[in-house]
């Protein structure tokens, strides 16, 4: 029997109008769940607030200094601007998932019928919405403190946060695949991947003070090519674009290999109950 090919379409359609559906439904569950930890707030806006602050002045009274001591003031903070980009995407992609057990909800997020696929597209558009609005805040709080940082700066400081912030997804979902294997005593974890990662990310240094193996490993890191790319920029040196071609291939190797940590990590805790014992 010929299989009727507009029914085929149709259920299709139906499908897909059902999986954005469920999509929609957990990125605002996802958006609004900083409703239930007001401590959030701190991380994400008051936290990074009073770090740009304190960095800014410093670039700030950095004008007053010899050239040495401005160069490295006005260093530290763009690291510290920058890396924002990467960690709050990690943090606040494990902070929202760890949030389902405070809630009593992830029991139904696993017997639900939603794919591991919508899972990340949900957590990952509800974390980039939050991190969007935190540097649009902490960017009003740095014209009012260094207003010069911004006057250098064009077109290409969009692409770098940008793969600034594809590096967070990439690792977010790394950080998400322990925490589904575990459960929620590694709720930490977001903050220790992304601690460990900022060592290798050259943020605040070159690659050649890191020794021996760390050096080799910081090649491997997208983010490290990211930010030498900024700093030869702000020492008057043209945009490298082989870093960034760099970047973005291993930014997307990374997100596949994170995928498939967090799908064998999400099957097993569905078969297992792992999440759901911690």
């Amino acid at each position: 029997m010929t299989e009727n090919p507009y029914r085929t379409i149709k259920l299709t359609l139906i499908m897909h109008n059902s999986s954005i559906r469920r999509i929609r439904g957990l990125y605002l569950h996802y958006l609004y769940s900083i409703k239930r930890n007001p401590a959030r707030v701190i991380e994400m806006f008051v936290w990074p607030a009073f770090e740009i602050m304190l960095f800014g002045f410093l670039a700030a009274s950095g004008k007053n200094m010899p050239t040495e001591a401005a160069v490295i003031s006005v260093t530290i903070l763009t690291g510290i601007v920058y890396w924002n980009c990467t960690a709050r995407v990690i943090q606040e992609a494990v902070a929202q998932f760890t949030d389902d057990f405070v809630s009593k909800n992830i029991q139904g997020i696993l017997v639900a019928p939603i794919s591991i696929g919508e899972l990340l597209i949900g957590i990952t558009a509800a974390s980039l919405t939050k991190i969007a609005i935190s540097l649009t805040v902490l960017g009003g709080v740095l014209v009012l403190i260094y207003p010069s940082f911004f006057s250098s700066l064009g077109a290409h400081a969009l692409l770098w946060v940008f793969q600034l912030e594809l590096v967070g997804v990439a690792f977010s979902y790394v950080a998400l695949s322990v925490v589904f294997l575990f459960g929620e005593r590694v709720s930490f974890s977001g903050w220790i991947i992304s601690t460990v990662l900022q060592i290798f990310s050259l943020v605040f240094y070159e690659r050649s003070a890191l020794p021996g193996l760390l050096h080799t490993v910081s090649y491997a890191v997208p983010s490290s090519y990211i930010f030498e790319s900024i700093r030869a920029y702000q020492y008057g040196s043209p945009l490298v674009t082989n870093s960034h071609t760099i970047a973005l291939a291993l930014s997307f190797a990374y997100m596949m290999i994170g995928f498939g940590l967090v799908t064998i990590s999400y099957n097993w805790a569905r078969k297992i109950g792992t999440i759901i014992k911690s």
